[in-house]
């Protein structure tokens, strides 16, 4: 376990690779994919990794799987908006929240809480 360190390094550098194609016909020229530069930051450490961090990277883990669906819907309300960027979907967004919660009769800050206890996050 010793060396672990200095071969992880020598595999994840020089050894093998993960980089981002471009038009240059020469692969090794290519950037470094940003997945890549992690794991050769991948350390061998002697420490557990704090509870903190379990969370924080689960949450973060989270948004990546909803993003697929949220962008899907975002990108629906903007066609019926007539929006053509995110910032402006955005902005147009809260007329027709306030009118679903009114039909709904529930605020969007309680369905907010509701997920946060749901989720482990309150």
């Amino acid at each position: 376990m010793a060396g672990a360190p200095g071969a992880w390094a020598a595999l994840t550098t020089g050894w093998l690779t993960y980089r981002r194609p471009t038009a240059d016909q020469t692969r090794a020229r290519w950037p470094l994919a940003e997945e890549w530069a992690r794991i050769q930051a991948a350390s061998f450490a002697e420490r557990a990794v704090g509870l903190e961090r379990v969370k924080e990277g689960r949450h973060k883990g989270s948004l990546r799987k909803l993003a697929p669906g949220l962008v899907g819907y975002l990108a629906a309300a903007a066609a019926h908006l007539g929006t053509d960027d995110v910032e402006s979907t955005l902005d147009a967004l809260p007329p027709v929240i306030r009118d679903y919660e009114i039909v709904t009769r529930k605020s969007f800050a309680e369905r907010v809480r509701v997920k946060r206890r749901a989720l482990g996050l309150a």
